[in-house]
């Protein structure tokens, strides 16, 4: 989280939510670094249809989410299998990996 209490990145990954069919990850202006996997799962999630929404998101839709995944040049794309009790899908994710695995 951020000095203003949003999401802003894991240790060393950006971080993507799927809520309501769209894929949501912290502006830039919310102190996240513009990584290149960050730059990739964009530029794939437009062409390929899936909105793609940069914002300032409250840490609670976490609970709320269908899915979470963070990113990182090293490792990719990868999958959050939960956060607390709620457990988070893979298909977003597991979709962008495939394609990514295709480049």
């Amino acid at each position: 989280m951020n000095q203003h209490g949003f999401l802003c990145e894991s240790i060393s990954s950006n971080i993507f939510v799927v809520y309501d069919q769209q894929i949501y990850t912290p502006a830039l202006s919310e102190g996240c670094i513009a990584g290149v996997m960050r730059n990739v799962v964009m530029g794939m999630a437009k062409s390929n249809g899936i909105p793609m929404v940069e914002a300032q998101i409250n840490p609670e839709v976490l609970n709320e989410a269908e899915e979470v995944f963070i990113t990182n040049a090293t490792g990719g794309i990868r999958w959050v299998m939960g956060y607390g009790r709620k457990r988070y899908f893979n298909e977003i994710s597991k979709d962008l990996s495939a394609r990514l695995n295709q480049l």
